[in-house]
């Protein structure tokens, strides 16, 4: 018989299993904005890029020219991001990690 204890010992294992297959699929990417004049920019690229499909979580800063975007691998990546930035106008450099 299993105990209390033990299942929920077991819980917390395949929840971590779900949280490791769940980060797997995710990324985060830090793309250098350049052109962008004010807050304005910012919240606008941020807005667009929220508004994709696969984007978990979009931060642009405008202060350090930068975005950080969350992305499920499967349905998004950096070079599709940095079209759309490229398209509302403004130049992108891919950070290198």
């Amino acid at each position: 018989m299993i105990t209390k204890i033990s299942a929920i010992t077991i819980l917390a294992f395949f929840l971590s299993i779900v949280l490791v297959i769940a980060e797997a699929k995710e990324e985060t990417i830090t793309l250098n904005i350049r052109g962008m004049a004010c807050g304005q920019c910012a919240k606008r690229v941020e807005d667009e890029l929220k508004k994709m499909d696969g984007v978990k979580e979009a931060k642009v800063n405008f202060e350090d020219a930068k975005a950080v975007i969350k992305i499920e691998k499967d349905k998004i990546n950096a070079e599709q991001l940095s079209e759309a930035i490229i398209k509302m106008g403004f130049m992108v450099v891919k950070e290198k990690k």
